[in-house]
């Protein structure tokens, strides 16, 4: 037991030791992610929050891109597991996750309003759609995606 923790001990220091930024380390995650992921299926990221469980405000994320916007394509399983965590956020009051639907309106898609901002980073770029009780009222069907009951 003791030669188990000795072990574990060491191999934290030693990679700490050898890591590089978080952000170095995502974008260089998300490049190769890019030319070696499979198709799941989800074309979008919902992310919603809620202070009673009444009123929601809401953001939807599509069109993912490593390196800026004419960069390769990144699932948005990939972004979602690796830059946000995936569901390890989710919580009574906020909530994420991934969908197939997309987020502009649409017969097959959540309707968010907008033609999407483009959010332009220099390891990625994306579209963001919002919808809050002030702008655009969130629809049932958005929250839900999110894991909202």
């Amino acid at each position: 037991m003791k030669y188990l923790k000795l072990l574990m001990l060491t191999l934290v220091l030693a990679s700490s030791s050898f890591c590089k930024s978080h952000q170095e380390d995502t974008s260089s995650l998300l490049l190769a992610l890019a030319g070696a992921q499979t198709a799941d299926g989800k074309n979008s990221i919902v992310v919603f929050d809620t202070t009673d469980g009444i009123s929601y405000t809401g953001k939807c994320y599509d069109t993912f891109t490593a390196g800026g916007a004419s960069g390769p394509a990144i699932s948005p399983t990939a972004y979602f597991n690796i830059v946000l965590g995936g569901t390890a956020a989710n919580n009574d009051f906020h909530k994420q996750n991934t969908s197939s639907s997309t987020c502009a309106s649409g017969t097959s898609n959540f309707g968010f309003t907008g033609g999407g901002v483009p959010a332009i980073g220099s390891d990625f770029a994306f579209k963001v759609y919002y919808c809050d009780p002030n702008y655009s009222a969130c629809k049932q069907a958005q929250w839900r995606a999110a894991g909202f009951p």
